[in-house]
């Protein structure tokens, strides 16, 4: 059987098409393997039925050329059947990891929990390319980075060997974890990628829903003030670069929005939630020792960000930006420790869509310990 389904495989990826026949019994065979590759047999012939069933005509000798998506399944099929043993077999001792998941419209977000104590937050906004998905495959991508996030922290051993339960607050989601498969493409890219992190690091995950009011810790993750998302676009920061810089860090910022040096690479950052390749979180837990910063906090945050730079020993020179609207609150603090103020153009400072936002920002150029 394995023989005849790897002659329809290999015949279909070398002419770059198939009968819907052969894909028919491909389907079929590759189902019927479910003992011998576990997970796999669902996760892997997801596109196949999605091609059969968008194929009107009835004739079964009927050639169908190759998807990039069809082609990539029947690829991982080529390469990978012998290494396909089935779901990871656990110690009967496994222990459990308990995260917290959620998504909304801009962020994703999720915890850590152990012994009803949350000891990671991970979380920060989708990407320009992810702000357009569907909630669904939002939620699922909040899966995949919660765990990558933890990761980060403690390392893929500390997941090993143990069942992951995700607690989410989308039930078509949970649903699809536990086929293993999704007629949404954004889900089912997301279920691959956990299919292969299993097979490779020996654990398996379990989704459980429970409602919106009950996740509320991974919620509050995802549904921060909107300011907390804005950025100042690269032209701009990098005529402040010219200017104020060179800056040694971007004291709040996310994987997302953090600004770059001239030759594209980012600076060392702090970010709110553990976020891919931040220097540490929550600012205001860290002690910044001297040095160059770029900061550009939430508005609602400026007057607490400038009282706890100051509370460190080192002299600091700070490029903060801001909404001038309001900044008499907080310019009070720093008395004669501002060398220049430079307004900023229109537009210059973006949303979580990409928009521009309809307010007046400066720029504040900070030296020396501030007294207030």
């Amino acid at each position: 059987k394995k023989a005849m389904f790897m002659a329809l495989v290999q015949r279909a990826l070398s002419t770059g098409r198939v009968s819907v026949r052969d894909l028919e019994r491909m389907a079929g065979k590759a189902v019927s393997f479910m003992l011998a590759v576990g997970e796999a047999a669902k996760v892997f012939t997801r596109e196949m039925f999605n091609v059969l069933s968008d194929t009107r005509s009835g004739r079964s000798f009927r050639l169908l050329h190759l998807s990039r998506r069809l082609r990539r399944v029947l690829e991982v099929w080529a390469r990978f059947l012998d290494t396909f043993d089935g779901a990871p077999w656990l110690d009967t001792s496994h222990s459990v990891l308990r995260i917290e998941t959620d998504a909304s419209s801009r962020r994703w977000g999720g915890v850590l929990r152990e012994r009803d104590v949350t000891v990671i937050e991970v979380g920060e906004e989708f990407s320009a390319e992810e702000m357009s998905l569907h909630i669904e495959a939002k939620e699922a991508i909040a899966v995949c980075k919660v765990i990558e996030g933890i990761v980060a922290v403690k390392g893929w051993g500390f997941i090993e060997g143990r069942r992951v339960d995700a607690w989410i607050d989308n039930l078509p989601l949970v649903f699809a974890l536990a086929k293993g498969s999704s007629k949404m493409e954004g889900v089912h890219d997301v279920i691959e990628k956990l299919f292969w992190w299993k097979l490779e690091h020996h654990f398996t995950l379990t989704g459980f829903w429970w409602n919106t009011l009950a996740n509320f810790r991974a919620d509050g993750i995802t549904r921060t003030e909107l300011d907390g998302d804005w950025r100042l676009g690269t032209g701009v920061f990098a005529s402040l670069w010219d200017r104020f810089g060179p800056f040694d860090m971007d004291l709040m910022a996310s994987s997302i929005s953090v600004q770059k040096r001239p030759d594209g690479s980012n600076l060392p950052f702090y970010s709110r939630y553990v976020s891919p390749g931040c220097s540490g979180v929550n600012l205001l837990a860290q002690s910044v020792q001297g040095g160059n910063m770029y900061c550009f906090p939430p508005s609602v945050m400026v007057g607490t960000v400038l009282a706890h730079l100051c509370s460190n020993s080192a002299p600091l020179k700070i490029a903060l930006v801001a909404c001038k609207e309001g900044a008499g609150a907080w310019l009070s603090m720093v008395h004669g420790s501002v060398c220049e103020q430079v307004d900023l153009p229109e537009g210059c400072v973006l949303d979580h869509n990409g928009l521009a936002v309809n307010r007046q920002f400066a720029c504040w150029q900070i030296q020396g310990k501030v007294n207030y």
